[in-house]
């Protein structure tokens, strides 16, 4: 079985074998991590809010089914900068659409939420 690297350097199974619920964690993570005014994405406390895929876990993204067969609501949970939040939101949603539809995941899309789970004002507190 061909093995390529988790985001933290660890081997993980083929990724042409996951799941779309699996493919969709990566790639809303993937797109949300490009987003201006994004500073993070948030574990949460025990990494609730991560996805788990064996014994990796892709942070600050939630996958869920979303009630019809095939469809998975996507929950992400950001570190935003100083920025205009609802903007912000809305750049991260459309990201995350545009990915899922380059990798062809766009059929398994629900719906996408955002929480700001903290604000980064770059003091470093």
């Amino acid at each position: 079985m061909t093995q390529t690297p988790s985001q933290d350097g660890s081997p993980v199974a083929d990724r042409r074998r996951e799941t779309p619920r699996i493919r969709l964690a990566r790639v809303a993570v993937d797109a949300t991590s490009t987003c201006a005014g994004v500073a993070g994405l948030d574990r949460g406390p025990g990494d609730r809010y991560c996805t788990h895929v064996g014994g990796e876990r892709l942070p600050g993204v939630v996958v869920i089914a979303d009630g019809d067969p095939g469809t998975y609501g996507v929950a992400i949970h950001v570190r935003a900068r100083l920025t205009d939040l609802h903007v912000l939101a809305d750049d991260v949603r459309a990201e995350v659409r545009a990915a899922a539809a380059r990798a062809g995941l766009e059929e398994h899309l629900g719906e996408i939420r955002i929480a700001i789970t903290d604000i980064d004002d770059g003091s470093g507190a």
